[in-house]
């Protein structure tokens, strides 16, 4: 947790306050109600709106501990004005915010509170790891994500990028798992990254369920929940020229980012089509990515708000969805072909369950084990492969969590 912040500037105090004040109100991403409030109220240089989402990133993600700290000094009533207020006066106490529970006494309720997780949250991450690995997962959310960038490999050199950026003073590694990426300590600019054609912002997870369709591929790959095009441009930055990519979403206005993105690369063989455009019939594709909408829980260590943002009954909702989006995919497939089914949520409800839910649908489909797919060690193997699945979780890497299973039609 940062040190307590109190900013000079009273106009920046209150900033914080109305930010969460909205927040409480109407829970919704962070960033969309600081862009918001920035256009309607005040305009931030750069240092001011950093220090900004630091206190409130640190405030919703230590929620939990900040209303147990204010119980104890008698203070009821837990709101976001009291939470900040406490948050930034003389009375927090960080030794009671970072270890604030008796280890005798972990009751489900006392962990959730430990680890600042709705208590539903936390018990589904019970459920899906067990409760010795929750509490690693949990603890490495509190973790502080390192940049993550994916090289555009067709035209660019790793080992050459990390020589031009060192003479600068940027240091890059290579990534551990996945081979395109580039890892960094250094704080990379938005400016520096999205407007060139030498990389992306992706996180190494994230590539590595790319590398799956890159090396499944033949000569067309549908990202099909194409969204802003992350995926999409990994893709293509691998794929040679008898290949190519078709990209499409239900939500055409995010495809509008990926056309606009692809203004820097350039590739011609990516194709976009709005999600009525593309044919019912067979798909001239013999793998298919599902990227699927899902409750982002993978994402906790970045997105902080996001855990409060969710409920219980989503989950479900999720699952329902994804279930449908498989099923829908699957009978545009033909045998052979490959559907690679992905999520950015560290729930079996979201994960494992869906494919058996799945295959019990569909037993034309089997799954193709992730370590017959990439060409990994068997150290590598053990952390990221659990039981055919692609797995990444937190605890084990600066990455977020991901799921992929690939499954092939018979």
């Amino acid at each position: 947790m940062s040190e307590s912040i109190h900013f000079e500037n009273n106009a920046i105090n209150q900033f914080i306050h109305d930010v969460l004040y909205v927040f409480e109100l109407e829970p919704q991403p962070i960033e969309h109600i600081i862009k918001k409030l920035s256009r309607n109220q005040m305009r931030l240089n750069k240092i001011d709106r950093k220090k900004c989402l630091d206190a409130i990133f640190d405030i919703i993600r230590w929620k939990c501990r900040i209303d147990s700290a204010l119980l104890s000094n008698g203070i009821k009533v837990l709101s976001w004005k009291n939470r900040i207020a406490y948050y930034m006066s003389e009375k927090c106490d960080r030794a009671l915010l970072v270890d604030m529970i008796d280890s005798n006494h972990q009751s489900p309720e006392e962990l959730a509170t430990y680890y600042s997780l709705p208590e539903w949250l936390w018990q589904m991450i019970c459920k899906s790891y067990g409760i010795k690995r929750a509490k690693s997962i949990a603890e490495s959310m509190y973790a502080k994500a390192s940049p993550c960038l994916r090289v555009n490999t067709l035209h660019y050199d790793r080992d050459a990028l990390i020589k031009k950026y060192a003479a600068v003073g940027i240091n890059f590694e290579k990534t551990t798992y996945s081979p395109f990426g580039l890892c960094s300590q250094s704080h990379l600019s938005q400016g520096l990254v999205n407007n060139n054609d030498e990389f992306i912002f992706q996180d190494e997870g994230s590539q590595l369920i790319a590398w799956l369709a890159i090396v499944l591929a033949k000569k067309t790959v549908v990202d099909a929940c194409a969204g802003k095009g992350g995926k999409t441009l990994s893709i293509a930055m691998s794929l040679d020229k008898n290949q190519s990519i078709i990209a499409t979403d239900v939500d055409k206005s995010r495809l509008r980012h990926l056309k606009q993105r692809n203004t820097i690369f350039k590739f011609s063989h990516i194709s976009i089509h709005g999600y009525k455009q593309l044919s019912t019939k067979l798909l001239p594709a013999n793998v298919v990515l599902l990227d699927v909408p899902c409750s982002g829980t993978g994402t906790l260590r970045r997105c902080p708000d996001l855990k409060w943002r969710l409920d219980a009954c989503q989950i479900n909702d999720y699952r329902q969805m994804q279930l449908s989006i498989l099923n829908a995919w699957s009978m545009r497939q033909k045998s052979g072909d490959y559907l690679i089914y992905a999520t950015c949520s560290l729930l079996s409800e979201e994960n494992e369950d869906v494919v058996h839910a799945f295959l019990k649908q569909n037993s034309h489909y089997s799954i193709i084990p992730v370590s017959d797919v990439l060409s990994l060690s068997t150290d590598q193997k053990k952390i990221i492969c659990d039981n055919s699945f692609l797995k990444t979780c937190p605890d084990h890497g600066s990455w977020d969590g991901f799921f992929a299973a690939v499954l092939q039609r018979c």
